[in-house]
Formats: C-alpha cells, sequence, structure tokens
C-alpha cells in the first residue's frame, strides 16, 4: 500500500502511516464485527494528575532547638561588642596619662640654663675667604708690530680676541694690514688690526710679516 499523505510504500495492513503517522485506507474500512478493536493512541485517555504530598513541618522540638541556637548567638555578638567598647575606654585612659607624663617630662626638661643660653647667643665667628689671584694676562705688544695680509675667504673681525666675541666684520682678501698688538687665546694667536677689530691667524688663511 502507499501513503496518500507522504506516498511512501507501508504494509497492507497498517492503520496509519509509519512514515509520517497519516491514517491508511485500512483504517476507514470498517472492520468485522470478529475483527479486534483497535483504539486512536491520539485520544487515549490521560491519567488521573499528580498531587505532591505536602512538605513535612518541623516538629516544636526542632524549634526550640533553633531558638536556643539564635539566643546563644545574639548572647555572644553582645558580650563581644561590650568587650570591645572597655578596651577602647582603657586604652584611651592609658593614652591620655602617657601624653600627659610625656608633655610634664618635656616642659621640665626644656628650661635652658642662663650659661647655655648665653653660650648659645654667642655668635660663631665668620671664616675669611681666602682670595683667588687672578689669572696673570698675556703680555701684548703695542704699536706697529708687523703686517698681515689674509688669503681665507670670510675671515672674522672680532671686537676682542676670543673665538666668543662678537663678529663686525670679514677681513678683505690680499688686503695688507697694518698689526698693532697680539695676544693668545682659545689655541689661536690674534693680531689687533684697529681699533677693537681682532683676527684669529693662522698660516692656512692668512701671512703675517713681523716689522723689520
Amino acid at each position: 500500500m502507499i501513503c496518500k499523505n507522504c506516498g511512501k510504500q507501508i504494509p497492507d495492513s497498517a492503520l496509519f502511516c509509519t512514515y509520517c503517522g497519516a491514517k491508511t485506507e485500512a483504517f476507514d474500512t470498517p472492520a468485522s464485527e470478529d475483527a479486534p478493536k483497535v483504539e486512536d493512541p491520539a485520544v487515549k485517555p490521560v491519567g488521573p494528575s499528580f498531587t505532591p504530598p505536602p512538605m513535612p513541618q518541623p516538629s516544636d522540638k526542632k524549634k526550640i532547638i533553633i531558638g536556643v541556637i539564635v539566643a546563644v548567638i545574639c548572647v555572644i555578638v553582645i558580650a563581644t561588642m561590650f568587650g570591645k567598647k572597655s578596651s577602647s575606654s582603657s586604652y584611651s585612659s592609658t593614652k591620655v596619662t602617657t601624653v600627659n607624663s610625656t608633655a610634664a617630662s618635656t616642659t621640665a626638661t626644656a628650661k635652658p640654663t642662663a650659661a647655655a643660653t648665653a653660650k648659645a647667643a654667642t655668635p660663631t665667628p665668620t671664616p675669611t675667604p681666602t682670595p683667588t689671584p687672578a689669572a696673570t694676562p698675556t703680555p701684548k705688544t703695542t704699536g706697529v708690530i708687523g703686517s698681515l695680509v689674509v688669503t681665507g675667504e670670510r675671515l672674522n673681525i672680532r671686537t676682542s680676541p676670543s673665538t666668543s666675541a662678537q663678529s663686525v666684520g670679514h677681513a678683505d682678501v690680499n688686503v695688507p694690514y697694518n698689526v698693532y698688538e697680539s695676544s693668545s687665546a682659545d689655541g689661536y694667536t690674534w693680531y689687533r688690526i684697529g681699533s677693537n677689530q681682532w683676527v684669529a691667524f693662522d698660516s692656512s688663511w692668512a701671512k703675517y710679516t713681523p716689522a723689520s
């Protein structure tokens, strides 16, 4: 037999499709009086509802035990709180007594004698600092002492014989300058070619000729 609902092949004597559960033609065909009656599982009566048994109630003895335990716990908590309060009061009293005793001892010790006060008031003489000797300046020669010709470009002319002194311009190339003074500083020999005009000498950028 073929199920009309799902099209699967099922036995001819089946009342329901074993695949989809639909009723078959054999179910709709009236059965003979001798045939046993088949009950539809879909309409199977439901059994009586289940009623849970009542929860057992605690006996009077258990209630008494629980009450005793709660009372003991309350007594312990109250005793602990009272003990802490008593300890705190005792500690505060001891602390105040100790502070008063310390203050009295400090006051008695802090009174200086007249001799000690006079000694403390005596000023301590300040040591006289030892003067540092001034650096000996490099001897300088005055007057025209030679001639300088600059061969390198952009040689700075400075206001004093130092590489950190202010630059006031550049020396002209291949122009002879009279040298009026010389000095040594910053690893160079410096020549004064005018009023507050100094140039650093090096044979790679200048040529110096002493006066005869």
